[in-house]
């Protein structure tokens, strides 16, 4: 990771032709513990598509985690943040079916 000595925990999600990869040092290669700004160059946050937010939120919660937004109801779309053990945002949204079927293109392929 570029961080000599460094320990860390690495957790890969694979799938749909793409990876994501999250990585927590675990050790004093950590870095600071405050909580990242929103407008932090270099990183905003991230972001994961769910079926059901209302039950995904119940279960973070459930297991302690903390959100530092209410949640954002719209018609097409409903969305939450809260932060990972290091200060970074993370987002959880629901797209509704009918804002699906408008990312959808004429061949059937979903472009969210």
């Amino acid at each position: 990771m570029g961080v000599p000595g460094a320990s860390i925990e690495l957790g890969q999600v694979i799938g749909y032709g793409c990876m994501i990869e999250m990585i927590q040092y675990l050790d004093e290669y950590a870095g600071s513990t405050e909580p990242i700004e929103p407008n932090h160059v270099g990183l905003g946050h991230v972001a994961f598509l769910v079926d059901d937010m209302n039950e995904f939120k119940k279960h973070l919660e459930e297991e302690g985690v903390k959100f530092c937004t209410d949640p954002i109801v719209l018609d097409t779309s409903s969305w939450v943040h809260f932060m990972d053990p290091d200060g970074i945002r993370i987002e959880v949204m629901e797209f509704k079916e009918d804002a699906i079927k408008a990312y959808k293109k004429d061949d059937g392929d979903r472009m969210i």
